[in-house]
């Protein structure tokens, strides 16, 4: 984590941006002329807050220890090394954490789906052609074009540039054995599957932004998405 100061903004920034401010805080000089911005560096929890909220986008974060975030062990009652990718991604222990912000997510998309006259269907359940039983996050669908999509948004630690595409395809491979049974219950012609990667700490990926700007969806959709995954 980089700071490059830029006068006294951060003063308004630390007070109206972070509520913890135990990682910036401006101490006293010693001559007392005036204070100084200090960084305890053993505080922060590489959350990405700052970096994200920084309002002239001075703070350079990057992810400490070869990639993968510091290690902590025991931390909410998890027995493994609760790396940030662990807690993340993984942890038993966060489990309903990030069920709870995928479902938010969820809605958030549907609700914008929905204001640009989609008619949309929340957590359907679907068969498949290939035998099994499918829940779909979101079906939107267009009644007089007779167009619809599946969209599954996906809440995952972010570890490599082509991960979008990735979970991109995995999706597809799920959902479109089941384009057919959403064909025939709702009269549709075209049914489009789209996976949505959105990383855990809050990282937009350009599919992402291709898939909001293809449906002309708020930009504050993204904001606000952003918000939902890197609140505690």
């Amino acid at each position: 984590m980089f700071l490059i100061m830029s006068g006294e903004e951060y003063h308004a920034f630390l007070d109206s941006r972070l509520d913890d401010k135990s990682v910036y805080e401006f101490v006293p000089l010693e001559d007392g002329s005036g204070q100084r911005l200090q960084i305890n560096a053993q505080n922060c929890i590489h959350c990405k807050t700052c970096d994200i909220k920084d309002p002239s986008q001075n703070i350079n974060w990057v992810v400490p220890e070869g990639g993968g975030g510091p290690a902590y062990n025991g931390i909410h009652g998890c027995p493994e090394i609760e790396t940030l990718a662990h807690v993340l991604g993984f942890c038993e222990q966060r489990l309903l954490l990030r069920n709870s912000k995928h479902h938010l997510v969820r809605s958030k998309i549907a609700a914008a789906l929905k204001n640009k006259g989609w008619i949309v269907e929340e957590g359907i359940s679907c068969l498949a052609e290939n035998g099994p039983t499918r829940r779909v996050d979101i079906l939107a669908y267009n009644a007089d074009t007779k167009q619809g999509i599946i969209v599954d948004p996906m809440i995952r630690f972010e570890v490599e540039c082509h991960q979008s595409a990735e979970v991109h395809l995995e999706k597809k491979s799920i959902y479109e054995p089941t384009v057919n049974y959403f064909k025939l219950k709702y009269a549709l012609i075209h049914v489009e599957v789209f996976g949505l990667l959105i990383g855990a700490r809050g990282t937009i990926p350009a599919f992402f932004e291709e898939f909001r700007r293809q449906f002309a969806l708020p930009t504050s959709l993204r904001d606000d998405i952003v918000i939902i995954v890197i609140g505690l």
